[in-house]
């Protein structure tokens, strides 16, 4: 709650600030940083499993289960489809459980994050997941029909679909899809990449904004 008393609604001063040496570059923040964003669930399951963590107008899907989704998903983003830290995966969904799923799936294999407006158009999709390199993308099947004409041209491998309905014959649903065995432990750094974002590209094409586990933390 903010105090109006006081300079900018500063009800008390901050916690003492730690120091963080990241790719040569010095910065201050919190104390206890999770190792990564994957950290920050992991963190919520394990405090407070039952507590609701999302809500769609079909589930409600608490901390555990959320946990449990995401870790049966990132192990078969890692055994199935061979996705390794640093490789982009791309994800055209609306808001949604299972775009936060496949997030932080992404997030727990040190995949890097390329999250896309469903609003953009078959031409403006090309040149970032073209430019990219991205390998694999994630996507509600209403906008299949803006990439259908250019996967070709990218070097995109594998399509996986959100939702629960029949299986698509461009690729898989991901909610069918079982583990075959546990996760590894590895695990992304501070310094890792962890979301792609391109800009809007006013002055020229769009250009990727890479942004860091310790940037989003």
């Amino acid at each position: 709650m903010k105090d109006s008393n006081q300079p900018n609604g500063l009800v008390s001063e901050p916690a003492e600030l730690a120091e963080y040496l990241i790719n040569g570059t010095l910065y201050q923040s919190y104390p206890d940083l999770p190792r990564n964003v994957y950290e920050t669930l992991k963190l919520s399951a394990e405090t407070k499993p039952e507590k609701i963590a999302l809500v769609d107008p079909r589930e409600r899907v608490t901390f555990a289960e959320f946990l449990q989704r995401v870790d049966t998903l990132a192990a078969v983003l890692e055994q199935q489809y061979g996705i390794q830290r640093g490789h982009v995966c791309a994800l055209l969904m609306k808001n949604s459980i299972d775009f936060c799923v496949a997030f932080y799936a992404v997030m727990r294999v040190g995949a890097i994050a390329l999250p896309l407006s469903t609003k953009l158009t078959e031409d403006e999709l090309k040149h970032p997941l073209t430019h990219s390199k991205c390998r694999l993308l994630f996507l509600d099947e209403a906008w299949y029909g803006n990439v259908a004409q250019i996967i070709a041209s990218t070097e995109i491998k594998s399509l996986l679909f959100s939702g629960r309905e029949a299986g698509h014959s461009a690729g898989k649903r991901f909610h069918d899809l079982a583990a075959t065995s546990p996760l590894t432990d590895a695990q992304p750094a501070w310094q890792d990449g962890a979301v792609l974002v391109y800009t809007s590209g006013t002055t020229g094409k769009p250009k990727g904004a890479y942004i860091t586990h310790f940037n989003i933390l």
